[in-house]
């Protein structure tokens, strides 16, 4: 079987107009040309355009099976299936999978140089890991920081409250004395 190439298939006017979405809508128009059928104007999709159902909802005349999880790269045969890494997997389990892949020689529709990708989500992870080092060290000083106020300010307290005893006290004491004149 071979697989048949499709023409695009726009909207009336979607090149043209820049509010118009680039895809299909069926022309509805009383005058339109395009589901008139004349010559010279866009292509409709029809029946004949479809390919053979042998080669339906194939990539590469494999298989696709979406890869969820670990599991699922045991699900997978290397002759008939080709591997889809789901979009909503964290970067945790993306990594663990894709190691498993590359191992495995498993082809993966969605990422054709699985190295590369590979490295991309490593250095990101890396980078992140020393970011929120980074951030840590700064709360860390900002503690300590923030700690040694609070001791000199309890200090100055402390030290303010010794001074205000004593003039209490020498207070205290002048009015004994000039009571006692």
């Amino acid at each position: 079987m071979r697989i048949i190439k499709k023409p695009v298939f726009l909207r009336t006017d979607a090149p043209h107009l820049k509010d118009l979405e680039i895809k299909w809508k069926k022309p509805r128009g009383k005058h339109n040309k395009i589901r008139l059928g004349k010559k010279g104007k866009r292509l409709r999709p029809k029946i004949g355009y479809s390919n053979s159902k042998t080669l339906k909802n194939k990539i590469q005349n494999l298989i696709p099976v979406t890869i969820k999880n670990e599991k699922d790269i045991s699900l997978i045969n290397k002759e008939d299936n080709i591997a889809i890494i789901s979009k909503s997997l964290g970067i945790k389990k993306r990594i663990n999978i894709v190691r498993k892949l590359l191992d495995s020689n498993i082809k993966v529709a969605n990422f054709p140089d699985l190295d590369d990708y590979y490295n991309k989500i490593e250095k990101t992870v890396e980078k992140r890991k020393e970011t929120k080092y980074l951030k840590e060290q700064k709360k860390e000083k900002s503690r300590e920081e923030i700690k040694k106020i609070q001791e000199k300010t309890q200090k100055e307290e402390k030290a303010k409250t010794e001074e205000q005893r004593e003039k209490e006290q020498e207070e205290e004491k002048r009015r004994l004395l000039e009571s006692a004149k």
